[in-house]
């Protein structure tokens, strides 16, 4: 039998969908203990008409205890197997209990969570995989492994998209007169458990946006957050979780989200942002997103120092466009400074002195960062924890394309594609071309310091392209250094043979372009440079 336990305060206008639903089910063997938490409102009576004459309903009354205190009321008197929780403005599909008790019969399981439905009071609905940062539904029943806090972050916390056996719950009970109660639950449930059981179908209807709604409070009550926090890190502490602090980083950033979300009131958010800063500062946290695409990354900087950002943008044709397009950031820059066109050393070198944030990046007029760039590049500069400079790869016009890298171990990036540690600058002549200073900068920083985002964040500006001759000298220089090995330079060599191939208009053009390159190889005594996957097996043989 199953316990199901449905709190009801308040919600006359929804608790007959609740009662509805329980009474659909396709699994009959259930007793459901509707648990009337002091209402002021007609919510008895109507619990009362709608129940009566079916043996399986029970009310039970008493003063206003809050969620926390229904909920624990339910358990004491639950007497089944299993245990659901139903939440009073919520509903169930008709087959959640029979899917989720065959779930738990089947694999022997301790608890299962399902995919639900999101509805809106203003009647729209879409499904969700209750996985954060994954909201499509895919794949079929599996286990969900929970040796590792971060996955175990993952997963919604809620009580109510779940079943339960009720001997693993045993004496666990919720944190009495709390608020956002889900989470210790949720974890102290993990902290005992290898795994919990995934079926994705949404079988659970969540209602979002009522009046009244806990999550939806934008008052003083959203600093319990930080409560459920210190709840949550203790247990995960307690149980020696691997990957607690990303863990606990990703949770944090998710919840003070949400909290922020229904808040209107200036001065109440800016106290809540300084109490999320002091926070995440004194248990090492950082703002992270783990790429979920829901999460608004504005107040990041303010939380996480690591996150601040300045731009430095030469002029020229289009140094509109290109602020508008940092404007458009998810993560916006904490400053933006405007810079004389120029070498890109000898600028950043005068403008260094003006930079007050750990990051920076410098951009041609022109050049249009896509909105997620900011957030990808120091997203990827969060997860190794000494990296000090991320590449990502961009688009050339006519030239498409560019990786970023000529071998995969070596950057080749136009200083566009790069977002560095302010505190170290490039190691490059303040005369060489710009693509030798990206080059000098990537190796200063070496490989295991740079993080690499694999997709094109950035259109480029028009660049001017060095002849093929320039480009041997400048490698021959860069070989006789030290800086780069010959067969390095030879890989170099054919990373921006390619991009200036690439350009050419035409197949005959791009041809003899290729075989004007390769001449210029041979007569600088470059060796035969190394395949690699973004050179075209033509334009590789050519050279």
């Amino acid at each position: 039998m199953v316990s199901v336990i449905l709190p009801c305060y308040n919600v006359a206008e929804y608790i007959g969908t609740a009662i509805d639903s329980l009474k659909a089910q396709t699994f009959e063997n259930f007793e459901a203990l509707v648990v009337n938490d002091g209402s002021t409102d007609a919510s008895a009576d109507i619990v009362r008409a709608a129940i009566a004459g079916d043996a399986r309903f029970r009310l039970l009354s008493q003063r206003r205890q809050g969620l926390s205190g229904a909920r624990n009321t339910g358990l004491n008197q639950a007497s089944g197997t299993y245990v659901a929780f139903l939440d009073g403005d919520d509903w169930f599909a008709p087959e959640f209990l029979s899917h989720m008790v065959r779930t738990l019969e089947e694999t022997g399981a301790d608890w299962a969570a399902s995919a639900l439905w999101l509805e809106f009071d203003t009647g729209s609905r879409f499904a969700h995989s209750a996985i954060h940062g994954a909201p499509d539904i895919t794949g079929a029943a599996r286990a969900c492994h929970l040796d590792d806090a971060r996955m175990v972050a993952r997963h919604f916390p809620s009580a109510w998209n779940k079943l339960y056996r009720r001997d693993f719950i045993g004496d666990l009970r919720f944190v009495p007169g709390a608020v956002y109660e889900d989470h210790p639950f949720y974890w102290a449930l993990a902290c005992r458990s290898d795994q919990m059981w995934y079926v994705p179908e949404p079988l659970y209807h969540h209602r979002r946006g009522r009046h009244g709604q806990i999550t939806a409070q934008g008052d003083r009550q959203i600093f319990e957050q930080f409560d459920r926090l210190d709840e949550v890190r203790a247990l995960m502490d307690s149980a020696g979780m691997p990957h607690r602090r990303c863990a606990l980083s990703r949770l944090a950033t998710r919840l003070v989200h949400e909290r922020l979300q229904p808040v209107t009131d200036p001065a109440l958010r800016r106290a809540f942002i300084d109490r999320a800063g002091a926070y995440f500062a004194a248990h090492d946290l950082t703002w992270d997103w783990d790429g979920a695409s829901d999460i608004d990354l504005r107040p990041g900087p303010e939380i996480s120092p690591s996150l601040r950002y300045t731009v430095l943008v030469q002029a020229g044709d289009g140094a509109d466009q290109t602020r508008r397009a940092l404007a458009a950031q998810r993560l916006p820059p904490t400053g933006v400074l405007e810079l004389a066109d120029g070498p890109v050393a000898k600028l950043f070198a005068q403008a260094r002195p003006s930079i007050q944030t750990p990051w920076c990046a410098i951009l041609k007029a022109g050049d249009t960062p896509l909105p997620d760039w900011s957030a990808k590049m120091l997203g990827a500069l969060q997860e190794p924890a000494d990296a000090t400079l991320a590449v990502c790869a961009v688009t050339r016009g006519a030239q498409g394309w560019d990786p970023g890298f000529a071998l995969p171990d070596l950057p080749c990036p136009d200083p566009a594609a790069l977002i560095f540690a302010t505190a170290l600058p490039p190691s490059a002549s303040p005369d060489g071309p710009d693509w030798a200073t990206g080059l000098r900068f990537a190796v200063a920083h070496g490989p295991t310091k740079t993080a690499r985002v694999e997709d094109a964040m950035m259109v480029l500006a028009p660049r001017p392209t060095d002849s093929p001759r320039a480009t041997v000298r400048t490698l021959r220089q860069m070989v006789s250094s030290g800086l780069v090995s010959p067969r390095q330079a030879a890989a170099l060599f054919a990373h921006l043979a390619q991009l200036a191939v690439s350009a050419q208009a035409g197949r005959a053009r791009r041809v003899a372009h290729a075989l004007i390159w390769g001449v210029a190889r041979r007569a600088g005594r470059l060796p035969k440079p190394p395949q690699a996957a973004h050179i075209g097996k033509r334009l590789h043989r050519l050279l």
